[in-house]
């Protein structure tokens, strides 16, 4: 079962390039204790990316992630997100220190290595059969 762990953090992103912010809301649920999702929201329609929780961490620090999903330090105190599809690409700029406080409550609530503790493995187990 799962832990009923949550942690939110709703940011103001940037697009790079462009003169535009967005709405994203950082979550983190114990029940899927490996990733984190974002959803942006744009003039009322969201979208939701998921991915690895410690590629927010690392990026916050050093460049990480490949393909689809990076997150890299931006300098003045910014972390980018860069995000790949079919779609095109997007490159996001926030305050590191917002995200900072968001890696520190999540890793707070799982911290590294009890993931599994946390994880709703049965009912991963029923989805996927």
């Amino acid at each position: 079962m799962g832990s009923g762990v949550e942690v939110t953090q709703v940011l103001s992103m940037a697009l790079v390039g462009r003169d535009e912010v967005i709405s994203a809301r950082l979550s983190y649920r114990g029940e899927d204790p490996f990733a984190v999702s974002v959803v942006f929201t744009v003039g009322g329609v969201h979208v939701q990316w998921t991915f690895g929780r410690d590629l927010l961490r690392d990026g916050l620090c050093a460049p990480a992630g490949h393909g689809d999903v990076m997150v890299a330090p931006a300098g003045g105190g910014r972390v980018s997100l860069t995000l790949r599809s079919g779609s095109g690409l997007a490159m996001l700029a926030c305050d590191a220190a917002d995200v900072a406080v968001f890696v520190r409550r999540m890793y707070a609530a799982v911290p590294d290595g009890a993931e599994s503790t946390h994880w709703a493995i049965d009912q991963f187990l029923a989805d996927i059969a």
